[in-house]
């Protein structure tokens, strides 16, 4: 699993007289690591150790210590090869010479304390592909004696991108030698946020060009069950402002998407790549997202209604239940659309709106959606009532 040419140590022979085995230092030359995971339960970095069963329960413990100071290397490599995720990376590390702060990389100095968190340490470069999809990368991370402690954060910092996807990161990994969570400033860019299925397993719709910025905190435990809170995000797609908070939450039968999005002033032109019309801002770049994996027609330019067919394929691989709002909203003169709002709840490829609301010349309409999209073709049914402005 890993390739050590040289390891260099230093021992405090004094500190053997109060009976401590003391290494103020250890350098790893060049050491190359291989992980493999080729299941949840099956890898090559987790050990059991057998227990000897000749040893006296009822011995006192040693009464020698160790302590280790540090642990240093020059370069590094680590190639991961991971089944469940389809990754198949090659991360180079290297010092960075001076330890950098992590207040100052994150951009928190004076904002909060995070005195407790340590320096970044080593710097890194990442080629290879994830979940099939090609990806590149760099980043910094701390230094290697904080990934064994539980008390203290370890910090991480990356920006990684897959084609025109962008994936940012900075904050920290509690507990990483048990991966027990995270507390990061996360941000994402793409052509569509339909792009992101393959790099993070969220089932999002197709859109036109889209970035958001928000804090991400996690609590993973891969037996049972993580949750994933994007908290307090911003951004927008096309010209749309979006703002809201979303938990993503794995497990069985299916994860679950849950949360609430509001969008202050809606272009309902932005809305096109959802209901199969070929508009908004940098629509092209959505198409051409749309089309590399093969699932776009491009609407006629005599056609008004939606040409494009709904693509259910993956509507039984997340459920949902996300509530959005449209407060302000853009659009032709042609199309007299106030204020919107929607509960969305997907279950087993069952979607439905309950209801859709929305102003309309004046009045209002309250309708219901269902799409039933485990059935092929997919079957819809809806029903609507509507009042009109008083006079």
């Amino acid at each position: 699993m890993v390739h050590l040419p040289r390891v260099e140590a230093t021992l405090a022979p004094l500190a053997l007289l109060t009976k401590t085995v003391w290494l103020p230092w250890i350098k790893l030359v060049k050491p190359d690591a291989r992980l493999i995971r080729l299941s949840e339960k099956t890898n090559n970095w987790t050990f059991n150790l057998a227990q000897d069963k000749n040893t006296d329960p009822n011995a006192k413990p040693s009464a020698w210590s160790f302590r280790l100071d540090n642990i240093l290397f020059d370069q590094g490599r680590i190639a991961i090869d991971d089944k469940v995720s389809k990754a198949d990376i090659t991360i180079l590390i290297d010092p960075l010479g001076k330890p950098l702060p992590f207040s100052e990389v994150t951009g928190t100095k004076g904002k909060a304390d995070k005195s407790t968190v340590g320096d970044y340490v080593f710097g890194l470069k990442a080629q290879g592909r994830y979940n099939g999809e090609p990806l590149t990368g760099t980043g910094k991370i701390g230094g290697m004696l904080a990934l064994r402690s539980e008390s203290t954060p370890f910090p991480v910092q990356a920006d990684f991108r897959s084609g025109n996807t962008r994936v940012a990161f900075s904050g920290v990994v509690n507990e990483p030698m048990k991966m027990g969570g995270v507390d990061l400033r996360l941000k994402f860019s793409g052509d569509s946020l339909g792009d992101l299925y393959d790099l993070t397993g969220v089932l999002l719709p197709d859109t036109p060009p889209f970035e958001t910025d928000g804090r991400l905190v996690a609590k993973i435990d891969a037996e049972k069950s993580s949750v994933f809170d994007y908290r307090g995000f911003n951004g927008r797609i096309g010209d749309s402002d979006i703002h809201g908070s979303l938990t993503y939450t794995t497990g069985k039968p299916r994860p679950k998407l849950e949360g609430d999005v509001e969008s202050r002033q809606l272009r309902l032109a932005d809305l096109g790549p959802l209901i199969g019309v070929d508009s908004g801002k940098d629509a092209e770049q959505s198409k051409r997202s749309e089309q590399r994996k093969g699932e776009k027609n491009v609407q006629p330019a005599d056609k008004v209604l939606p040409y494009d067919r709904f693509e259910t394929d993956k509507w039984d691989v997340m459920d949902a239940d996300v509530r959005f709002k449209g407060r302000r909203i853009e659009h032709g003169g042609s199309l007299p659309i106030s204020d919107l709002s929607t509960h969305i709840i997907l279950k087993n490829a069952d979607l439905r709106l309950q209801p859709l609301k929305f102003g309309l010349a004046g009045g209002s309409i309250v309708s219901n959606i269902h799409l039933e999209g485990d059935k092929k073709p997919m079957q819809g049914r809806g029903g609507y009532t509507g009042a009109s402005a008083e006079a």
